[in-house]
């Protein structure tokens, strides 16, 4: 099957009209926030209006999990912008420059126009990227620092020996920007490097890299890390922030049998999690085995290398994590770009050693199942849905606007979820059940770890809370708890269904709960 041409004139404006697509589809993916990310929003309000990085006044608590995105939300709210607004703008912004550096990298690559354009038109149809990439978030900004990455370590593998002081410059700096993004990308460039110096003994006839720009870069890296950390341990007294410190397992716990055989299970659960991702998205499945399969037959096995391992090693971690709770599965939707980037160099492999017509048929196949997957799965709509008024994220956000004007002082807020009544109601001072931004929650011997954080409802109780939120009942041990503390006078309750987690679980039994329950008081759509 001969390989798809077009000249340089018509590839631009081909490519101009791709990117069109994917900035209409990504204005059509808007909606509201999710809950999550009105905790970045409050921490970029509170800095840009001099409170300091900070949740609750005083308490200095990494509670978001990417500094980078804070710090830009936070001086787009120092020239005057809405913290929303321009979250929802500088999302579109990356995801426009994902496109454009995912161009970058095939060219770099080597990809011919005909398959560069074929992987374009399918990232211009990707609204599960998008629909990520719109959370409020900083998945945007991710995908954006991937694709980048990918950019600078193909110029590093076709460098050739000569040392390349802007290539490592550049990788050191994407990289850093990746591990404020997300730390847990701190294995990113050492796992490649290591990659790079294996391939480099194994087969040195294949490779054609400067070692003294790898070695320049990593240091780059490490001492941007280094930095970072000496920064946040300055300031919060920790490495990692508390958003992700919460949801960690503990090296206490994995000294005992039993906190061994509760981790292999979050093991499970994570394995599950990706098994029931890649069932949504076949495609995303296929294309990252034929990329295995070609790399083990030496065929660009160094190139494919690069763009893989990011992807298997976040999986490692959000495995070992136990999974997530985020619709449209992002740990897997968010990797999109560098899957469509092995989708390409698989297809210019295979079209160069002779692909036969069975294979092109194949390929096509693929494009379309995966086309299929995000549009069905995510589709676009018009005009973008930016209220969605039966959503407990929503009735939270009503909840604390009725209490803005008769919030005291001093009082606390004890919210399950508390992101967007947090942002609404920004004078309060807010309990994190979760411990994302009360790490002393998660400080208690006998903290209940989910995928959510660690909870101690005791505990957050026993600070007598003016005001309990609450969405669900379904732990027992939590309900338990909480209607004891309300019998016993400490707390109003307040009740909403559904809940801001509704597109995954905790589903809200109204009835059930209101025969059951009774009490509660304050409104909110039910009882106790």
């Amino acid at each position: 099957m001969p390989a798809i041409s077009s000249s340089p004139l018509e590839y631009r404006w081909l490519a101009l009209m791709l990117a069109g697509v994917t900035l209409v589809f990504g204005t059509m993916s808007v909606a509201t926030p999710v809950d999550d990310a009105f905790i970045i929003y409050r921490y970029a309000e509170r800095w840009a209006s001099g409170d300091g990085l900070t949740f609750n006044d005083g308490q200095h608590v990494e509670g978001a999990t990417s500094l980078t995105w804070t710090v830009l939300l936070t001086l787009a709210a120092r020239l005057g912008f809405l913290v929303a607004s321009a979250s929802t703008f500088l999302s579109l912004v990356t995801l426009v420059g994902t496109f454009v550096s995912l161009d970058w990298a095939m060219r770099g690559l080597r990809v011919r126009r005909g398959i560069r354009l074929g992987t374009l038109a399918l990232f211009s149809l990707s609204t599960l990227q998008f629909k990520v990439t719109l959370f409020g978030l900083e998945f945007g900004l991710f995908a954006l620092l991937l694709s980048l990455l990918t950019v600078y370590l193909g110029r590093l593998v076709d460098s050739g020996s000569q040392s390349d002081g802007a290539t490592a410059a550049l990788l050191a700096i994407v990289g850093g920007l990746l591990f404020l993004t997300r730390p847990e990308t701190v294995v990113f460039l050492p796992g490649i490097y290591l990659v790079l110096m294996l391939h480099r003994v194994w087969r040195p006839s294949e490779t054609a890299f400067s070692v003294k720009t790898a070695n320049l870069a990593l240091g780059g890296f490490f001492a941007i890390v280094l930095g970072a950390t000496i920064l946040r341990f300055s300031v919060f007294g920790q490495a990692l922030p508390q958003s992700l410190a919460a949801k960690s397992p503990s090296w206490a716990a994995l000294a005992t049998r039993q906190g061994i055989l509760q981790q292999l299970e979050w093991v499970r659960d994570g394995g599950r999690y990706f098994a029931a991702a890649y069932l949504r998205n076949p495609a995303l499945a296929a294309i990252l085995l034929l990329a295995i399969w070609l790399a083990f037959r030496g065929r660009r096995s160094l190139q494919l290398a690069v763009i893989g391992l990011p992807i298997l090693f976040h999986h490692a971690v959000v495995i070992w994590a136990g999974g997530d709770w985020m619709p449209f599965d992002r740990f897997l939707s968010v990797f999109q770009v560098l899957f469509l980037l092995l989708f390409a160099l698989v297809s210019e492999e295979l079209l160069t050693h002779g692909l036969r017509p069975s294979l092109g048929l194949s390929g096509a196949v693929l494009g379309l199942v995966y086309v299929l997957a995000n549009l069905t799965q995510a589709p676009p709509a018009w005009p973008p849905s930016l209220t969605r008024p039966v959503t407990g994220d929503h009735l939270y956000g009503l909840v604390g606007e009725s209490l803005r004007a008769r919030w005291r002082e001093g009082d606390i807020l004890l919210p399950e979820a508390i992101g967007r009544i947090g942002f609404v109601l920004p004078q309060a001072t807010i309990l994190d059940p979760e411990s994302l931004v009360s790490p002393e929650i998660a400080l208690q011997p006998d903290a209940f770890r989910s995928i959510y954080g660690r909870s101690h409802w005791p505990y957050a109780l026993a600070q007598e809370p003016a005001v309990v939120l609450i969405h669900s009942l379904f732990d027992n041990r939590k309900g338990r708890t909480i209607v004891a503390a309300i019998e016993n006078g400490y707390s109003c309750l307040l009740y909403t269904s559904p809940s801001p987690r509704d597109l995954i679980a905790h589903l809200v039994c109204r009835l059930l709960l209101e025969k059951g329950g009774g009490g509660g008081g304050g409104g909110g759509g039910g009882g106790g």
